[in-house]
């Protein structure tokens, strides 16, 4: 058992080594250069790209503009947040919206609000803003 066990670890070390080895070589090539300096370069743009959507949307939000446009594009300020209920008091939520091991039911206080409108003791109904920006192009570029 123990030889077997060796000869495995044996063979997986050779084989790592050897893929090593050809990724060394690979290395060498310009095409594999080219291609991490491109990846490179697309990590920096997605980066730069959440960057300029966050100060886009703070200054959409400053300035209360939910649209942008021009011959080319339009941009709009899209809010993907979402209603959630808030557990204000535990015990003064009624037995209907708790579970049996005493945690507040949100998906069944949520749905009495939306049907009833009414707010459950206990909890508020909160909306945590959540932005992204839509761009619609117009021409081709």
């Amino acid at each position: 058992m123990n030889n077997q066990l060796i000869e495995v670890r044996s063979n997986l070390l050779d084989k790592e080594l050897e893929l090593k080895r050809l990724e060394e070589q690979l290395k060498e090539q310009d095409l594999y250069k080219k291609i991490s300096l491109l990846k490179g370069e697309i990590e920096k743009i997605k980066k730069l790209e959440v960057e300029q959507e966050k100060s886009l949307i703070e200054i959409m939000l400053q300035e209360n503009v939910k649209e942008l446009e021009n011959d080319l594009y339009k941009i709009k300020l899209i809010n993907t947040g979402r209603e959630s209920v808030e557990i204000l008091s535990l015990e003064e939520i009624p037995k209907e919206f708790k579970r049996v091991k005493t945690e507040p039911n949100k998906v069944a206080i949520m749905k009495f609000y939306k049907e009833t409108g009414a707010i459950t003791a206990g909890t508020n109904i909160v909306k945590n803003d959540k932005y992204k920006i839509d761009i619609t192009y117009k021409k081709a570029l």
